[in-house]
C-alpha cells in the first residue's frame, strides 16, 4: 500500500490495477506519485500497454463529466493537445 497524496491516500496495487481493467488498458507495472500540481488528484500510471493519468477524489460529483465534454470538444475541434481519450466511470 502506498500513500500517493493526502487527498487519493492509501491505494493498494490491486485497487490501482482495476482501472487499467476496466478500461482494457493492460497490466499495471509501476505507479509514480506526480510531484507537481494543486490538488493531489492525480497519479502517474504505467501498464504494460502505455502511461497513463489516474485522476481521483473528485471535488464535485461533476468534475470529471465536465472535464471529459471539455477535453472531448477540444479534441474534437482543434490541434491543441489533450489527455485524449479522456476515460471516466462514475463508479
Amino acid at each position: 500500500m502506498t500513500t500517493y497524496s493526502n487527498r487519493l491516500g492509501d491505494i493498494k496495487d490491486e485497487q490501482l490495477q482495476k482501472a487499467p481493467d476496466k478500461f482494457g488498458l493492460g497490466k499495471l507495472v509501476r505507479t509514480e506519485k506526480i510531484p507537481f500540481g494543486n490538488f493531489g488528484q492525480n497519479l502517474f500510471v504505467y501498464s504494460d500497454k502505455d502511461e497513463f493519468v489516474l485522476r481521483g477524489c473528485s471535488h464535485n460529483p461533476q468534475q470529471f463529466e465536465s472535464e471529459k465534454f471539455i477535453v472531448d470538444l477540444i479534441y474534437q475541434n482543434t490541434k491543441v493537445p489533450v489527455p485524449f481519450p479522456y476515460l471516466y466511470d462514475d463508479r
